[in-house]
Protein backbone atom coordinates (compact mmCIF):
# COMPACT_ATOMS: atom_id res chain seq x y z
CA UNK A 1 0.00 0.00 0.00
CA UNK A 2 1.07 3.58 -0.57
CA UNK A 3 0.16 6.89 1.03
CA UNK A 4 0.31 10.23 -0.77
CA UNK A 5 -1.04 13.75 -0.31
CA UNK A 6 -4.42 14.19 -2.01
CA UNK A 7 -3.33 17.56 -3.49
CA UNK A 8 -0.30 19.84 -3.79
CA UNK A 9 1.02 21.80 -0.82
CA UNK A 10 2.63 21.09 2.54
CA UNK A 11 1.86 17.39 3.12
CA UNK A 12 1.36 17.73 6.89
CA UNK A 13 -1.70 19.96 6.36
CA UNK A 14 -3.37 18.02 3.53
CA UNK A 15 -5.67 15.03 3.44
CA UNK A 16 -3.97 11.89 2.19
CA UNK A 17 -5.13 8.98 0.06
CA UNK A 18 -4.24 5.31 0.15
CA UNK A 19 -3.22 3.46 -2.98
CA UNK A 20 -1.82 0.12 -4.06
CA UNK A 21 1.50 -0.74 -5.66
CA UNK A 22 1.96 -4.40 -6.60
CA UNK A 23 4.83 -6.33 -8.16
CA UNK A 24 5.27 -9.82 -9.57
CA UNK A 25 3.55 -12.16 -11.98
CA UNK A 26 0.07 -11.77 -10.45
CA UNK A 27 0.44 -8.09 -9.56
CA UNK A 28 -2.51 -6.80 -11.60
CA UNK A 29 -4.95 -9.20 -9.88
CA UNK A 30 -3.53 -8.42 -6.43
CA UNK A 31 -3.63 -4.65 -7.03
CA UNK A 32 -7.25 -4.81 -8.22
CA UNK A 33 -8.29 -6.96 -5.26
CA UNK A 34 -6.61 -4.65 -2.72
CA UNK A 35 -8.03 -1.58 -4.44
CA UNK A 36 -11.51 -3.11 -4.29
CA UNK A 37 -11.00 -3.78 -0.56
CA UNK A 38 -9.87 -0.19 0.01
CA UNK A 39 -12.98 1.15 -1.76
CA UNK A 40 -15.20 -1.21 0.24
CA UNK A 41 -13.53 -0.13 3.47
CA UNK A 42 -13.90 3.53 2.53
CA UNK A 43 -17.67 3.14 2.09
CA UNK A 44 -18.46 0.64 4.88
CA UNK A 45 -15.91 1.22 7.64
CA UNK A 46 -17.47 1.30 11.07
CA UNK A 47 -14.04 1.93 12.63
CA UNK A 48 -10.36 2.14 11.81
CA UNK A 49 -8.75 -0.85 10.08
CA UNK A 50 -6.62 -3.23 12.09
CA UNK A 51 -3.74 -5.04 10.38
CA UNK A 52 -1.99 -7.79 12.30
CA UNK A 53 1.09 -9.76 11.20
CA UNK A 54 1.73 -13.38 12.12
CA UNK A 55 4.47 -15.89 11.28
CA UNK A 56 3.98 -17.53 7.88
CA UNK A 57 3.46 -20.96 9.46
CA UNK A 58 0.58 -19.81 11.73
CA UNK A 59 -2.44 -22.11 11.48
CA UNK A 60 -5.75 -20.55 10.35
CA UNK A 61 -7.45 -21.43 13.65
CA UNK A 62 -4.82 -19.41 15.56
CA UNK A 63 -5.41 -16.24 13.52
CA UNK A 64 -8.10 -13.63 14.18
CA UNK A 65 -11.02 -13.49 11.76
CA UNK A 66 -10.62 -11.18 8.79
CA UNK A 67 -9.21 -10.96 5.29
CA UNK A 68 -5.82 -12.69 4.95
CA UNK A 69 -2.84 -11.93 2.78
CA UNK A 70 -0.28 -14.74 2.76
CA UNK A 71 3.31 -13.83 1.96
CA UNK A 72 6.39 -16.08 2.10
CA UNK A 73 7.48 -14.80 5.52
CA UNK A 74 4.26 -13.50 7.06
CA UNK A 75 0.46 -13.80 7.15
CA UNK A 76 -1.40 -10.50 7.39
CA UNK A 77 -4.96 -10.26 8.72
CA UNK A 78 -7.01 -7.14 7.94
CA UNK A 79 -10.21 -6.33 9.79
CA UNK A 80 -12.40 -3.25 10.18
Amino acid sequence: MALRPASDGPSESLPHELGVIAHGPDSARLAKHLTDLLHRWDHERPSQPRISAHPADSADERLPPGYRINRPGVRLTITW
